[in-house]
């Protein structure tokens, strides 16, 4: 991997640990929509951090995810429980922008 390569995916690493501190912080104040919309980014800059070791991009979530399932979750790579985590969080951001989350919890 090239230098270049390494520095995004540690910056990708960095930011989803920004993330992830910033979801803990939302939940422990009690704003859980906006800390499942952090954790669910932190997922996702993760995955966006791994496909930055093949030096591939997307500029949509869609071409991301499909990208991972494609080529670490079918091959074998990355355990399939994984990829269930990554739809999981999607799915539970979108309903969390979409409608009134409290019915579900």
């Amino acid at each position: 991997m090239n230098q270049h390569r390494a520095d995004l995916v540690k910056y990708r690493i960095a930011s989803a640990n920004q993330k992830l501190h910033s979801a803990r912080v939302l939940l422990d104040a009690g704003e859980f929509k906006d800390s499942i919309s952090r954790s669910y980014y932190a997922i996702f800059t993760s995955v966006r951090a791994i496909l930055a070791i093949d030096g591939v991009d997307f500029g949509k979530q869609s071409g991301v995810i499909g990208y991972f399932q494609k080529e670490y979750i079918k091959s074998g790579l990355i355990k399939v429980k994984y990829s269930k985590y990554l739809s999981g969080a999607f799915q539970i951001r979108n309903l969390c922008d979409c409608e009134n989350i409290k019915e579900y919890f």
